[in-house]
């Protein structure tokens, strides 16, 4: 049943909202594995995981809750609270408090990303073994960096 509710939440975000946010849900989960990983009792939120609590994401952000129900669903994580978010665009709104449920799984998740996001961001080319290397990011018309990680 599980597994049936996160397929059709991944073929709606595909079909409505699109693919272009699965690299930055990617390095999101990522960055809140290590996060969890690092934190003391194995304890965390969103915003642990964000190098920059100021941002504002050119696309206000709405791709970052895939970034916890992909791993909750998994059985990654699990929610244990809220907290007021520090980042000032969220204004304190409220945000969900996660513990990291297997470290091991953890692990192997991020490999497996990691493996992912290097198949997608430096494919190879012909005539090459791997891909470029060179970084892809991109500024929106605003200045803000839409392919920021989390």
């Amino acid at each position: 049943m599980t597994q049936t509710v996160f397929n059709f939440a991944i073929e709606y975000q595909q079909t409505i909202i699109g693919n272009r946010n699965d690299v930055k849900i990617a390095k999101g989960q990522i960055a809140l594995l290590r996060h969890l990983l690092a934190a003391k009792d194995n304890l965390g939120s969103l915003d642990g995981a964000t190098t920059d609590l100021t941002m504002k994401f050119a696309d206000n952000g709405k791709w970052r809750g895939w970034v916890c129900l992909g791993l909750s669903i998994d059985g990654l994580i699990t929610e244990v609270g809220a907290v007021n978010s520090q980042r000032p665009p969220r204004n304190r709104g409220l945000l969900r408090r996660w513990r990291l449920v297997d470290a091991g799984k953890a692990k192997r998740k991020i490999k497996s990303l990691e493996s992912w996001l290097e198949g997608i961001e430096n494919p190879p080319t012909a005539g090459t073994v791997g891909g470029s290397s060179k970084a892809n990011d991109t500024k929106s018309k605003s200045g803000e960096n839409e392919n920021a990680s989390i």
